[in-house]
């Protein structure tokens, strides 16, 4: 059984390059956001296991979609991901229930790791 994964990022090509490092037949994406609103609309959806969300995102930022999407889906593992190398950003996506924090730019190993920490498997 694979793992549904959504991606939430502002940046159309970060999506596309996301999707090109990680899906496989053990990581489906099932969806894409393109902020903050979308990201929680497509989670409640969806139901992914895990998503990967962008930080810094119009509408609705990561931290706020991050607690909206876990007051509803408490299991679901969401990744931090942000071109901010910044204690006091990752301090905040962690605070607001973010599992793991990955700096862009990213590579596949990088995705690879984060998702096998907090969904405890191996890729």
């Amino acid at each position: 059984m694979s793992i549904k994964l959504l991606i939430a990022d502002d940046a159309p090509f970060i999506i596309q390059v996301t999707k090109s490092l990680i899906e496989s037949r053990q990581i489906e994406v099932v969806g894409e956001a393109i902020d903050g609103e979308d990201a929680v609309k497509k989670a409640l959806e969806l139901k992914p296991d895990a998503i990967f969300m962008d930080m810094v995102m119009p509408n609705k930022n990561g931290v706020d979609a991050t607690k909206e999407i876990l007051a509803e889906l408490p299991e679901t593992k969401i990744i931090a991901v942000s071109t901010l190398d910044d204690e006091f950003m990752k301090e905040k996506a962690l605070g607001a229930g973010c599992c793991d924090y990955i700096i862009k730019p990213f590579n596949r190993n990088d995705l690879i790791k984060s998702l096998e920490k907090v969904l405890g498997k191996e890729f």
